[in-house]
């Protein structure tokens, strides 16, 4: 019993001592980088095979190289022997030895194409699934493995059944094939313009500041520019710039620019500038081109919240000379704009949120007539960021929300300089003879 209790101890321990060196392995595997299988090529011919034991920092200048075999032998070589060191992963020596070994058959080629793919060698599998389809054209396997798709009783890639619809791969879809080039196309000019951006920036700095001389180089260089791709650049200068004299300069540059490209930003020009110089020279410059495409931006401007834009954008429009936007300037010929102001308050009670703070409310027609009449309410400027405060101090405001109908004078001289005729700021009339006209019951000119 002794004896057959110490052997079962005996082999408890075993036991243990195995689990645990076989855990310590699996540890050790873990953590050890993924042993290479290395090639030496002599020079003299000849190749040896393993592992390098040479440091790689040092195989530069090492005057000798060497290496552990696949049978575990070291073996020492001159640096002057060698002729080339190729380091590779074991699964590649492996796929060389196969390779190699491989026949030049349907199933050799079938079989390490499969071997290839369990060991994620995507290259070296598409290459043997070729030499497949170069021994068996028809071979379905190797065709589906490739991707290939059957087309009118022919298999091809699926780039060619694209192409064939005039599709072709472009940044991993497939795209038409007219697009590509657009898109280079734009990408190439993204990258002019953002270049422009810099030199404009740098051109804009040297006119605001610096020696006469530097100041003049400056403007000389940005009266040069034709380039169409510094058309954002020069639109974002001349928004920005608070010197007229500046931006009647880049609304110039802008007007030499050969083409079409430049009249969305001189119609922006011509509307958001606050300086008629500025304006004017921008109608002028478009005038001098195809204006047709500033006419869809001119459109949108006449439904501002900003009678001031509408106005500006109804000169634009009235110098084009194009008759089919006559229906949309009859429907800004009179357009309703709210305004605020503050007053005193005649009445505490008026104001329902309390002492010192001021209400927002629809001032009744009547009302602002009233006040605008006894002079505590001046007229509100075009585009007021903030209420306007009348000079009452020491007595509690309000702020006043009102709308008022404007008739817009540059919306009519445009509908009488493209019409010939004149009804005045009578929306009813225009549209009545507007309606007459379309329908052919008037013709000529008034």
């Amino acid at each position: 019993m002794q004896i057959l209790a110490a052997q079962t101890l005996a082999d408890n321990m075993s036991m243990k001592i195995a689990v645990i060196v076989t855990s310590c392995l699996l540890y050790l595997a873990c953590r050890t980088p993924l042993l290479r299988a290395d090639c030496i090529t002599l020079k003299e011919g000849g190749e040896i095979r393993g592992t390098l034991i040479t440091e790689a920092k040092a195989l530069p200048r090492s005057p000798q190289i060497s290496m552990r075999t696949l049978s575990g032998a070291a073996v020492t070589v001159a640096r002057d022997e060698v002729e080339a060191i190729v380091r590779r992963r074991p699964v590649i020596e492996e796929y060389e030895s196969r390779r190699r070994s491989a026949g030049e058959t349907i199933a050799d080629q079938w079989e390490l194409a499969e071997w290839c793919r369990q060991k994620a060698l995507r290259k070296e599998r598409e290459a043997h699934l070729h030499r497949v389809i170069e021994l068996d054209g028809e071979h379905v396997g190797a065709h589906r493995a490739l991707a290939h798709v059957r087309h009118e009783g022919r298999w091809i890639t699926p780039d060619a059944l694209m192409a064939s619809r005039g599709f072709v791969r472009h940044r991993g879809k497939y795209v038409p094939a007219r697009d590509v080039d657009l898109d280079l196309a734009h990408e190439s000019a993204h990258e002019s313009e953002k270049n422009w951006s810099k030199r404009i920036k740098q051109l804009s700095s040297r006119l605001a500041a610096g020696p006469a001389q530097r100041r003049e180089q400056a403007q000389k260089e940005l009266y040069a520019i034709r380039d169409p791709d510094c058309l954002p650049a020069l639109a974002r200068a001349a928004a920005s710039d608070p010197d007229a004299q500046h931006r009647l300069m880049f609304v110039e540059i802008m007007a030499r620019i050969p083409g079409d490209k430049p009249l969305a930003a001189l119609a922006a020009q011509a509307i958001r500038d606050d300086a008629e110089p500025v304006r004017t020279l921008a109608i002028e410059a478009i005038g001098r081109k195809d204006a047709k495409s500033a006419i869809p931006l001119c459109l949108r401007a006449l439904k501002s919240s900003q009678n001031a834009i509408v106005n500006r954008s109804a000169a634009v429009l009235g110098s084009l000379g194009e008759e089919s936007v006559v229906p949309q300037l009859i429907e800004a010929l009179v357009t309703r704009h709210e305004y605020s102001v503050e007053v005193p308050n005649p009445d505490p009670l008026f104001c329902n949120a309390g002492l010192g703070d001021p209400a927002n409310v629809v001032m009744p027609p009547g009302l602002a007539l009233n006040l605008m009449s006894s002079g505590l309410m001046p007229l509100v400027a075009q585009n007021q960021p903030k209420p306007v405060r009348a000079q009452t101090p020491d007595k509690e405001m309000m702020t006043i929300t009102f709308q008022r109908d404007e008739e817009n004078p540059e919306v009519h001289s445009a509908l009488s300089r493209l019409t010939e005729y004149d009804f005045g700021f009578d929306q009813a009339a225009w549209k009545k003879w507007h309606n007459g006209r379309r329908a052919g019951r008037i013709r000529g000119t008034n």
